[in-house]
């Protein structure tokens, strides 16, 4: 039975960075497909270099992915996700004296997985997705301005050879690094069509994880306005509802919570201002202070909650 070191996924964290998103992902992949055609006869090791990167970028996709989803507010996922780790010693997650702070559920599901092969892979996404093929064959970009229009044109022409594709990747890049084999594991034709596929199969990924947790994404300025301004409105119903409740408690000194309430509200409009005044005059300026005032709102909230779950115990 396989023991996770709580210091190798904090270790392997730093060595990462920032997660990386399958945008910049795909461009990577781009890049290899321009490096391979561009390259000279006194190259004969790009190809080599191609098909490993990819395999690799493939797996770091993929855990990113994991990680997400099992993070994200949709507990459905941290729930499937228990199946992929069932196998494995996880105790040290509840001791309190692990580094809380320095990784998350989702990093230690997908630091655990392997994902050396296509079929891992699929056993990884089928777990937290059910219908993770029927997905990826239907998985189209999901801007907001378009959702009228859905469903959109699949991102993956034909999911069978793509698969196949993909197989082929992670089987030569096996031998590539276990073997020094007297003939090449691929054809120098393969190699573009191994940029296709990976990059096809990353961004269907990545719109299917927008898909389940965020349903869409705002592609221009005025709707990423508008979208914040409707996550706003529903940061503050909620300060209101709270506060409506707080009003009906017993013995609350209205008086002040009214003055705290005012006194809050104008801090939150001239914190906001500040912290947005650099883009003031911009199109982006109405979306940070928004975006600003939300989290002031949602703070506010948890505080007002925690008031209330206090009094709440004393009657």
């Amino acid at each position: 039975m396989k023991y996770l070191d709580p210091q190798q996924i904090i270790e392997w964290k730093e060595r990462h960075g920032k997660p990386r998103r399958g945008p910049d992902l795909v461009v990577q992949v781009a890049e290899l497909a321009k490096t391979w055609e561009a390259r000279s006869k006194n190259q004969p090791f790009i190809g080599d270099h191609v098909v490993v990167r990819l395999a690799t970028i493939l797996e770091v996709f993929v855990r990113s992915m994991v990680r997400e989803m099992v993070d994200s507010s949709e507990e459905v996922f941290a729930e499937r996700a228990r199946f992929l780790v069932k196998d494995l010693k996880l105790d040290f997650i509840f001791a309190d004296g692990v580094e809380k702070q320095k990784f998350s559920p989702g990093d230690i599901v997908a630091h655990a997985i392997s994902l050396s092969s296509v079929d891992a892979i699929m056993k990884a996404l089928t777990t937290l997705l059910p219908e993770a093929r029927e997905e990826l064959r239907t998985a189209h970009r999901r801007w907001t301005e378009d959702q009228a229009n859905f469903p959109l044109e699949p991102i993956i022409k034909d999911i069978d050879t793509t698969m196949r594709l993909l197989s082929r990747i992670f089987a030569a890049r096996h031998i590539l690094v276990h073997e020094l084999s007297s003939h090449s594991p691929y054809s120098e034709d393969e190699v573009g069509e191994f940029c296709g596929a990976a990059a096809a199969f990353i961004e269907a990924c990545d719109w299917i994880t927008v898909k389940h947790i965020e349903g869409t994404l705002p592609f221009t300025q005025a709707q990423m306005t508008i979208d914040a301004v409707e996550n706003l409105q529903a940061a503050e119903q909620e300060v209101a509802d709270l506060l409506a409740t707080i009003r009906q408690i017993p013995d609350v000194d209205l008086r002040l919570l009214e003055e705290s309430q005012a006194a809050w509200e104008e801090f939150c409009k001239r914190d906001s201002l500040f912290c947005s005044s650099f883009a003031e005059g911009g199109s982006l300026h109405p979306m940070l202070m928004a975006e600003w005032r939300q989290a002031l709102a949602e703070q506010r909230a948890e505080n007002l909650g925690d008031f209330i779950e206090s009094r709440v115990g004393l009657c």
